[in-house]
C-alpha cells in the first residue's frame, strides 16, 4: 500500500508543479480524502448470485476551480474490497489486497437563491458527478470454514459512476447540504483458487442502477482551508472525510 500511495502522491505533485508553470496555481487545490463503505448490494450477472462488498477508499485529490461556479477533481489513491455471498452450501468471502483507484469528480453551482427572505437567501442548487475506476487483487477466499490464501488468479475491476443534485446554505462557516444521486456500478472478478474458479461480471443489484440520498457538512475555518464530512444513504451505506487547501 505504501508503494501505492507514494506512487498517487507523485502523480499528484507533478501535476502541480507543470500547472505552477502554466501560471494558474491560484486555480488549483490540493487535497486528500477518505470513504467506507458498507454492505454494498450487487450481484454476479452469470451465476445470478447476491453479494455484498465493503470497499475503503483513501485518495489525493487535485481540486481545479475553472470557474467561480466550476470545480473538477482528479482523483488518484487506493483502494481495498472484501466480498461476501450466501450461497446453499455455504457462505463465501473474499478479501482483497490494497489496489489503485483513480477517477474525477465535477462539482457544478447550478443555481443560487437571492431574495429578501434570511431563511431562502444563499440557498444554492449544485450538480455534482463523479467516476472512480479500481483494480485489485484477491489475496484470501473463504468458504464456510475453509480459507484459501492467495489464489492462483485473482483480479476484481471496478467502475463506479454517480450523478446527482445537492441544496446547500452557507451558515457563517459551515455548509450542511442535502441531495439526491443515481449511482451504477459495473466490474469483473476472475477468481482461480483450485476449488473455486470464477470469471463474471459485477453489477449492481438494481439493473439500472441505483438512487439514494446524500447529506453531509463542510466547514471552511480559514480561508482557503475545507473540511467536509459526507454520508451516502439507501443506495449504499458509505461515509467520507475531505480535507483540501486551495492555494
Amino acid at each position: 500500500m505504501r508503494k501505492l500511495i507514494l506512487v498517487a502522491a507523485l502523480v499528484c505533485l507533478m501535476c502541480s508543479v507543470g500547472i505552477a508553470n502554466a501560471g494558474i496555481l491560484d486555480m488549483v487545490g490540493v487535497g486528500t480524502e477518505v470513504n467506507v463503505g458498507f454492505n454494498r448490494e450487487l450481484a454476479l450477472s452469470e451465476l445470478g448470485q447476491d453479494i455484498e462488498m465493503d470497499m475503503e477508499t483513501y485518495l489525493i485529490t487535485l481540486p481545479v476551480q475553472l470557474a467561480d461556479w466550476l470545480v473538477i477533481t482528479p482523483m488518484i489513491g487506493v483502494a481495498h474490497n472484501s466480498f461476501s455471498a450466501d450461497t446453499s452450501f455455504a457462505t463465501i468471502e473474499a478479501d482483497t489486497d490494497a489496489g489503485i483507484a483513480a477517477g474525477i469528480r465535477v462539482e457544478a453551482k447550478l443555481y443560487e437563491v437571492k431574495v429578501d427572505n434570511a431563511l431562502l437567501n444563499g440557498l444554492t442548487v449544485t450538480g455534482f458527478g463523479s467516476y472512480l475506476f479500481s483494480n485489485t487483487e484477491i489475496d484470501t477466499v473463504s468458504i464456510g470454514v475453509l480459507e484459501i490464501n492467495n489464489p492462483l488468479r485473482n483480479d476484481v475491476t471496478l467502475h463506479d459512476m454517480e450523478l446527482g443534485a445537492k441544496l446547500s446554505k452557507k451558515i457563517g462557516v459551515v455548509t450542511p447540504y442535502i441531495g439526491i444521486a443515481y449511482t451504477n456500478i459495473f466490474g469483473q472478478a476472475k477468481i482461480n483458487a483450485s476449488v473455486i474458479n470464477l470469471e463474471d461480471d459485477i453489477v449492481d443489484r438494481n439493473d439500472n442502477g441505483s438512487v439514494g440520498m446524500r447529506l453531509g457538512l463542510g466547514a471552511e475555518p480559514i480561508s482557503g482551508l475545507t473540511l467536509s464530512v459526507d454520508g451516502k444513504l439507501f443506495d449504499q451505506t458509505a461515509i467520507g472525510g475531505k480535507v483540501s487547501y486551495k492555494f
